[in-house]
């Protein structure tokens, strides 16, 4: 049975498709016809987990009118391609089969192939390992592409927690934040997220458990708190307000006045990492036209040779912790 193919697979891959225009100048741009290669490689901390990564080849196509298309037709499929993926350029490498997308995969103006891994036990990667990507067109014509997959992440804290998460410590000597470092790559492109994981016992399983994002802050507006999550950026470090958190600690319960019916579960600090290459193209969109159009000329990021496209890697490493247990009783709850 195959498996369903990513949703960030299909936003990449559609958005490398649309003509652009140029404010100012032309509603429309001069039709270019090229070879398109898309392949992300998702890994997280456990490496030893085998890969099965796929790789999207289609076309530039014509859009006749000034707006996105609406209609269903399909993007230029590839057929008949020789795809080899090496790692640290050690042996032959892994070669890919052609396959097609089923309904379920299927969205507007999607190649109907894509290739998937031709080895059935997947491969395994390691930290910083070197990949490149050679590719045959039926034509003769060759895209390639190399990257490599982020180093191993470590993590530090402002304060370490030793019984659990608390906002009930010295906030004059510790500070009224907590931060959470680890060993940024230059040119990387960071997404941290503090999520929270609660259960409440009245509501029958498995409805009954909620997961939330910690903010980082809450600013004050005329209608109420705001509050901000972090963004991507490139920084080495986030910072979590011990206020924003005792504030989202109110929030799960706010109008049920039985506090005990919540059970506190963990709490997860999760780093979405994209590689050099993926991070620069990444930067490089704009939300031109679409939530799926980009612009095709020089400020759109590309590291394939021979055509245009992406070949990354992104990286997720996580960290859980426990809530302190008067902390969570001070609320009411459970845990």
């Amino acid at each position: 049975m195959k498996k369903n193919l990513p949703l960030f697979i299909i936003a990449i891959t559609l958005s490398f498709l649309n003509i652009s225009c140029e404010e100012n100048f032309s509603p429309k741009e001069d039709f270019k016809e090229r070879n398109i290669l898309y392949c992300i490689i998702a890994v997280d901390q456990y490496l030893y987990y085998p890969l099965y990564p796929i790789v999207m080849l289609t076309k530039t196509y014509d859009n006749p009118t000034y707006t996105p298309p609406k209609d269903n037709k399909t993007a230029p499929s590839i057929s008949g391609a020789q795809i080899r993926l090496k790692i640290n350029g050690i042996g032959n490498g892994y070669s890919f089969l052609e396959d097609t997308l089923d309904s379920r995969e299927f969205k507007p103006y999607m190649p109907e192939i894509y290739y998937k891994l031709a080895d059935a036990a997947g491969l395994t990667l390691t930290y910083g390992a070197a990949l490149s990507l050679s590719i045959t067109l039926p034509d003769g014509k060759i895209l390639e592409a190399k990257t490599r997959i982020p180093s191993s992440k470590g993590f530090e804290y402002s304060y370490p927690f030793y019984h659990g998460i608390t906002t009930l410590i010295d906030q004059w000597r510790w500070g009224k934040s907590w931060i959470i470092s680890w060993n940024a790559q230059e040119g990387n492109l960071y997404f941290p997220k503090l999520i929270m994981y609660y259960t409440k016992n009245s509501i029958p399983p498995p409805k009954n458990s909620f997961i939330i994002e910690i903010p980082m802050r809450y600013i004050k507006k005329a209608n109420g708190n705001l509050p901000v999550y972090p963004s991507y950026s490139r920084e080495s470090s986030v910072s979590y307000d011990y206020s924003a958190i005792d504030s989202l600690m109110v929030q799960i319960s706010a109008g049920d006045p039985d506090k005990s019916d919540y059970l506190i579960d963990i709490v997860k600090f999760e780093l979405l990492e994209f590689d050099y290459n993926l991070s620069n193209y990444y930067s490089s969109l704009n939300g031109y036209l679409d939530d799926y159009s980009i612009r095709l000329d020089e400020s759109t990021y590309t590291n394939v040779s021979g055509g245009i496209g992406i070949l990354g890697t992104s990286l997720i490493s996580s960290e859980y912790f426990f809530f302190d247990k008067k902390y969570v009783e001070s609320f009411g709850y459970k845990n």
